[in-house]
Parts: C-alpha cells; structure tokens; sequence
C-alpha cells in the first residue's frame, strides 16, 4: 500500500545500514528500553518504508521496549523474489541478536516475518501478523489486476481506485475532501514498488506458516477490502502456536487506527501467552 508523505520520525531513532544480498539494507533503532520486554521488530508492506507505514507506531511503541524498523532494500533485480526480502530481515535479526524478538510484519512484510519466522526459529521468539496472508488467491488477483490495467493508462482512477480499498468506509466518510484528495495523491509506486505488487500475486508460505513455532498473534482488519480477514483466519489455522484478533479498519490500520494496533501489539509483546494458543481474543470496542 503506498501511502501519505514521509513524515518525520519522533523518537528521533538511530539510523543503521548493513550490507546484505548486495544492497545495503537501512534500519532504524530507537535504542535501549526495558530488559524486560522483547525488542520488536518492525517490516512494512508492500510500497512502503519506516517513515510512510510506521510514522506513528514507531515512536509510540519505542516509549517502553526497544524497538527497530526494517526499511526493505531494492535487490535490483528485474524479477523481485520473496527470498531476497526474507535475507535483508535475516540478516538484521543476525546483526541485532536481541535476547529476545518479537517480529512484527504487516501486510507483505508479515508474509516475509511469518516466512522468517517460519525458517529461523531461533531468531523470533514471538511473532505478529498485521493483515496477513499464506497464499494469494483469486480475490487478490483480480484487485492486482485492476491495478495492474490503469496504473499507466488511467493513473488517477489507478489512484482512487487503491485509495478505495486501502481505507475503511467509516475511515473515509469522515474525511474532509482535501485530506481524500492527500491520500489518493499519495498513492504512487516506484519500480521497486511495483515488483513488490508482482511479488504480491505469487505468495505462497503455507509450508513455512506450518512450521513457525513462536508465540503468535494474528491481527486481521475487519474492512480491509486488500487482504480480506479470511486471510487472517487462514494463518490463525495453519500456525499451531497462534492467537487472533481483529482491529475495525481498513488495510490501511497503520495509519488509520494506530493508537488501538500499538496498544494490541503492546499487550502481546509483554504477555504473549497470557491468552493460550488458539484463543480468538475479542476486538476492542469503538
């Protein structure tokens, strides 16, 4: 999901660079917090980076527990596979080496945490999906589509089109129409951008997903018209050690309710067994 301008980063957080794959792979670290809380570890979706997808939920969860954010790197290669994504957050986790992680993806950066995660066990200690996914499906496919077909013969509808589903109904009828017209100004992808919306149509992590062993928390969006809740479900049954809740927004929940998802990842990442695995943990009133 492209989303709004960069906004600058409150908590003033660390800025680190690491070699990887052949690119150089940017993280931001918000420095020490409690030794009693895991470090999280933030991946964003697919077009988007620290500053466009976490500018809010970054620096409200770095107030308690250290907290790090992966801005994926451009491989450079002309077809994107989900492999290279998977090494650059490896390779931060090898890096880091926290006592304790917990992994945090959202959209296509928690199908890249849940495959780490499904690999690497020793790096991911518990582990939240934020809107989801193990396989891609016919659904996903046609919005891609849709996409695909006016993102240069019709940019504006293109535009509107993916500002349409980022957004919840409710999120969008309260907004005035110079700020609809911000966001729909805001969707824009760049050629890494757009081989992150390829690499969307050809997800498939069911294997990995059944092999993650950390403490998980499956967060759907109940009006996400990208990445549909059943998404969500799915994963909640495939990893064995899995909780799920659901937050009422769009796919666009980082930006659209990130007071609620800070405080749901919050309370995992300091009790993540306070629910035991397969509990569906009922959703924050309005």
């Amino acid at each position: 999901m492209a989303s709004p301008a960069p906004t600058t980063l409150v908590a003033e957080p660390i800025t680190r660079r690491l070699p990887v794959g052949g690119v150089e792979v940017t993280y931001h670290d918000s420095g020490a917090g409690r030794t009693d809380l895991p470090t999280i570890v933030l991946v964003h979706g697919t077009g988007g980076s620290t500053d466009t997808h976490y500018p809010f939920i970054f620096p409200m969860l770095a107030g308690p527990q250290r907290v790090l954010s992966i801005d994926l790197a451009d491989p450079g290669s002309p077809i994107l596979e989900l492999r290279q994504l998977e090494e650059q957050v490896i390779g931060v986790l090898e890096e880091v080496r926290a006592d304790s992680v917990t992994l945090v993806g959202y959209s296509l950066g928690a199908v890249v945490a849940t495959s780490v995660a499904g690999q690497r066990s020793d790096l991911v200690d518990n582990l939240i999906t934020i809107a989801g996914w193990a396989k891609t499906d016919g659904h996903q496919l046609l919005r891609n589509n849709i996409w695909r077909r006016t993102k240069n013969s019709a940019p504006v509808a293109c535009a509107e089109f993916s500002a349409f589903t980022a957004y919840s109904p409710g999120f969008l009828r309260q907004l005035p129409a110079e700020y609809q017209s911000f966001l729909v100004d805001a969707m824009k992808y760049d050629d890494f951008g757009c081989r992150q919306m390829d690499l969307n149509r050809k997800i498939d992590i069911t294997d990995l997903a059944g092999k993650v062993t950390a403490d998980t928390l499956v967060i759907a969006c109940r009006d996400d018209y990208m990445v549909p809740p059943h998404h969500s479900r799915e994963l909640f049954s495939i990893i064995d050690n899995a909780r799920y809740t659901e937050v009422r927004s769009g796919h666009g929940v980082v930006l659209e309710r990130p007071a609620e998802l800070v405080h749901v990842i919050s309370v995992f990442n300091a009790a993540p067994r306070a629910h035991p695995a397969g509990t569906m943990i009922a959703e924050l009133k309005p």
